[in-house]
């Protein structure tokens, strides 16, 4: 989520045994996140910039009526995130533009996560997907569900979504 800029994540990230610590900054930036996966070829939802409140028009257009403005940066936990139509696009402040990206607001029934590890030599390690539990959009657990029904098939997903992050 967000990698802060210490002295110990400094020495951290530039240790020699750290692998692609190129990949970490560009993860904590929601816009040059959503860049790196549209490049690696990674599914997401249609996503843009939002620079100026002249873009409405044509975002509506051609991601759809309803959009979930996004903090670049930070804006977990139900912070810095806000769904947005014609109707209450004033919510977003001049202030904001250049600051956050808009993406297509898709409903869901459920979200999933995978951790993993990349080994200098290659090597890949991948923990079970699990299936997170969310209230009022902060997430509060993420288990493993052994009942899940799409475990096996959204686990090779997730596997190989994350293989091209860490191969990056």
């Amino acid at each position: 989520e967000r990698w802060e800029k210490t002295p110990l994540t400094e020495l951290l990230s530039n240790h020699k045994n750290f692998v692609n610590q190129h990949v970490f900054g560009l993860l904590a930036d929601r816009f040059t996140q959503k860049s790196l996966l549209d490049e690696l070829n990674i599914s997401t939802s249609p996503w843009c910039l939002l620079k100026d409140k002249t873009q409405w028009n044509d975002l509506f257009q051609t991601v759809g009526g309803k959009v979930v403005v996004k903090r670049r940066t930070g804006g977990y936990d139900g912070r810095g995130q806000w769904i947005i139509s014609d109707k209450n696009k004033a919510d977003i402040t001049d202030d904001l533009f250049g600051e956050v990206i808009a993406e297509k607001f898709i409903p869901f029934d459920y979200e999933v996560s995978i951790v993993g590890a990349r080994f200098k030599n290659g090597e890949k390690c991948f923990y079970p997907v699990t299936h997170n539990l969310q209230q009022n959009g902060i997430l509060r657990y993420s288990v493993v569900d052994i009942v899940f029904p799409q475990q096996s098939a959204q686990q090779k997903q997730a596997e190989a979504m994350l293989s091209k992050i860490m191969d990056k």
